[in-house]
């Protein structure tokens, strides 16, 4: 039998830690999908669109396994919950992204508008090819952005629907009659330096796999998370934890926002939304301590960025040109964007006083969790939605959505995690 780390033409990483259900495996462990369409299921997935995993006898000459009916392979699994993994993440590392927000706080729209704002830009400012890992495990993502940014009716008004607790985000799996556990199902995004970009010649290195985690609001009720319900146990994984807060669904927030702005999530009383996002908060960061085996002293060792959605309702109050300013600078050498740390931190010390002043509760619980939390705004749509009387429900055009800085969480945070592909400038330009 060949071994299966002789199966990739790159270099290997020495244990494959499994994005679903965490367990620790060498690469050669893997199973094999099986590709023959007549090959019954996976008796654990139990899904006749999941076939059998194996461990193979049979190889062609490019080193692929071959299943039983003679077809050659392609896609891989973890041995011990048998979901696919994509083949990046046993030869990158991965940078692992936690999402969390209420329910309506515009989760959908952030993920669909950043990860768009990603393609475009990291190619054309940065010199980095941003792509997906598999493109099967990313399709409820791309629908996302087909439906804001590709949508051939760009005038008629369009709605994201909101993550849902059950459905293609999850994963279930039957280890047996008694034991079935349901696990997330993360999207998969592959970053390497482009030939043009500084550190080119150390793409093994420097390339990441980002493994990007969402979750429902309602995923972070108490009394959710059990071993049979296992989907938001990768936020004591994660290397950066985004908490998207909407300043729309907090009444003192909200009522400061609506002396600037008709924006009918703040001023229509059928479209305003209240919750408690200081209980979802402090519910997310008990399962991490729970997780990760944190004391209650402890503080957790990972960043924090509270993304503050919905800037075209809420900046006004801070100025008109708030926002004007780039985060980016180009260096004059190398030709590619800098990230401007100073830019950076201003801005989120702006963003902590109007957040002590509207939701003092929330900043509290975020600086006794850990001692790196960062505020940043962002605008999925960059304009205000409708209200669909008929519908009873908001809805936006395609040709009127114009994101600002939807990019710049996931940029910062991978300047700590990985500087040479995302350099910061200090200087005051």
């Amino acid at each position: 039998m060949k071994d299966n780390s002789q199966l990739f033409e790159h270099k290997l990483r020495k244990h494959i830690i499994c994005p679903y259900c965490w367990s620790i495996f060498p690469p050669e462990d893997a199973y094999w999908i099986s590709e023959h369409p007549e090959i019954a299921e996976d008796p654990l997935l139990d899904n006749e669109d999941e076939k059998l995993r194996f461990l193979p006898s049979r190889f062609d000459v490019t080193g692929n396994a071959i299943d039983e009916r003679g077809v050659c392979c392609q896609e891989l699994a973890c041995p011990k919950c048998r979901l696919l993994i994509p083949r990046d993440a046993f030869e990158l590392a991965p940078f692992l992204l936690s999402v969390v927000g209420t329910p309506s706080s515009g989760k959908s729209y952030f993920l669909a508008a950043m990860t768009w704002a990603l393609r475009n830009m990291l190619s054309k400012e940065f010199k980095l090819a941003f792509t997906d890992s598999d493109p099967k495990l990313n399709k409820i993502i791309n629908q996302y952005e087909r439906l804001q940014f590709f949508n051939p009716d760009k005038e008629k008004y369009v709605k994201i629907e909101k993550t849902q607790e059950e459905g293609g985000m999850y994963n279930t799996v039957k280890y047996s009659a008694e034991n079935v556990v349901t696990y997330p199902s993360p999207f998969f995004f592959t970053v390497r330096p482009a030939q043009n970009h500084p550190q080119a010649k150390a793409v093994e290195d420097d390339a990441r796999i980002i493994t990007l985690y969402d979750n429902a609001g309602e995923s972070f009720d108490p009394g959710k998370d059990v071993s049979t319900n296992q989907v938001t146990r990768h936020l004591a994984k994660a290397d950066s934890i985004f908490f998207l807060y909407d300043p729309t669904q907090d009444p003192a927030f909200r009522e400061a926002c609506s002396r600037v702005t008709n924006d009918p999530q703040v001023v229509n009383p059928r479209a305003v939304r209240n919750d408690r996002q200081d209980i979802i908060f402090n519910n997310m960061t008990a399962l991490v301590r729970k997780h990760a085996g944190l004391l209650r002293s402890q503080k957790h060792n990972k960043p924090v960025i509270i993304v503050i959605t919905k800037s075209d309702i809420w900046s006004p109050l801070l100025g008109e040109d708030f926002l004007g300013a780039s985060p980016y600078v180009r260096h004059p050498q190398l030709g590619i964007k800098f990230l401007r740390k100073k830019r950076i931190e201003s801005t989120s010390d702006t963003l902590r006083s109007l957040m002590m002043e509207y939701a003092p509760g929330l900043v509290s619980a975020a600086d006794a969790f850990s001692d790196d939390v960062t505020f940043l705004p962002v605008s999925a749509t960059g304009v205000s939605p409708s209200f669909n009387e008929q519908k009873q429900e908001l809805g936006i055009r395609p040709m009127d959505v114009r994101p600002n800085w939807i990019e710049v969480p996931l940029i910062y945070s991978m300047t700590k995690h990985a500087g040479n592909l995302f350099g910061s400038y200090v200087g005051e330009g």
